[in-house]
């Protein structure tokens, strides 16, 4: 494998490789898709349903899937019982919360202290890494913070798949295959953008999200993890990621709805290259405050009749997470 091309044209288009939960998508245009909040049974829970107003689109993204559930679905289903994020796993991705409330200084002496390798130090941006020697790969706590967005801004820029379409332009593709209301959760089929002479990787993961106001400072939890699906063959022309977990932490400074925020992101996955550690270091150092930007500047631009309140509506339930500073390492 030609490491220096790689490494070449990853610099030249500023491609940002193997940072699965921080590239998502849809090629579906916005326009035709508009999202309706529809309660359910219980008065908690909402989910969100993707109207499609042409008969050309029903054909387009419908059609397929019951081509696919009558050769495999009819044998096979999805369990989310077996495979859906429980209250544990939220509870777990909230267990590093008080990290959030401490100054940057303070957060670099105390994961340095546990093995964290220091990639960046900026004021608003803190990336670190550490091998898992068990699972053989790097893990990523990305820290940082906006002045200038809100916490719930900021949570529906990861959650609108349509709107991350047109600013994310490494994303190829992105579907909820399917989702379970009660449980905020969505299945979701993902296709990034990979650079020449590489393969496109292909994501199908979980996710769930919910809103903690149950102390003074609320706290949004959004968690997801790589599944498997009846519905979703390995594509041909994309290899396909099979170990992917991450853990996003949005803190607002007061409340949810005004600006100002901080948040912290952990994750990994195995995207199945085998390029020099340098070529890594370089993407995380250069890729990962490129796409922050995107992130914050997305957030920005968030249209202003996107009606947020919704997202209260939708998953508001406490994460008590006991001793936390005792659970983080």
């Amino acid at each position: 494998m030609p490491f220096r091309l790689i490494y070449a044209e990853c610099k030249r288009r500023k491609y940002f490789v193997s940072f699965a939960p921080l590239c998502i998508s849809s090629t579906r245009s916005r326009k035709n898709n508009n999202y309706n909040y529809e309660q359910c049974n219980d008065s908690k829970n909402y989910k969100i349903s993707k109207s499609i107003t042409s008969e050309k689109d029903k054909h387009k993204y419908f059609y397929p899937y019951l081509i696919g559930a009558s050769t495999i679905s009819a044998f096979s289903v999805f369990s989310w019982d077996e495979n859906g994020i429980n209250n544990e796993e939220l509870q777990e991705a909230a267990s590093d919360q008080y990290l959030l409330d401490m100054p940057n200084s303070n957060v670099v002496e105390i994961l340095v202290d546990n093995g964290w390798e220091n990639l960046l130090i900026k004021e608003r941006l803190l990336i670190f890494r550490r091998y898992d020697e068990e699972l053989e790969v790097y893990t990523y706590k990305i820290l940082g913070s906006f002045t200038d967005v809100s916490a719930l801004l900021f949570l529906y820029v990861q959650l609108d798949l349509d709107y991350r379409q047109i600013w994310d332009k490494q994303a190829v593709q992105l579907d909820i295959i399917e989702t379970n209301a009660s449980m905020d959760s969505d299945v979701v089929h993902w296709i990034h953008k990979f650079p020449y002479p590489l393969n496109n990787r292909d994501y199908v993961y979980i996710r769930r999200f919910s809103i903690d106001t149950s102390s003074e400072t609320p706290k949004i939890i959004l968690k997801c993890r790589s599944t498997d699906h009846p519905l979703l063959m390995k594509k041909n022309k994309c290899v396909r990621v099979t170990r992917y977990e991450s853990s996003m932490l949005i803190q607002p400074k007061r409340n949810l709805e005004e600006k100002g925020m901080r948040f912290l992101l952990t994750y990994y996955d195995d995207a199945k290259t085998s390029m020099p550690v340098s070529t890594y270091s370089y993407l995380a150092q250069t890729g990962i405050p490129d796409f922050v930007e995107k992130m914050h500047i997305a957030a920005k631009n968030v249209s202003k009749d996107i009606k947020l309140n919704d997202l209260l509506k939708r998953s508001q339930c406490p994460i008590s997470t006991g001793d936390d500073e005792n659970n983080l390492f």
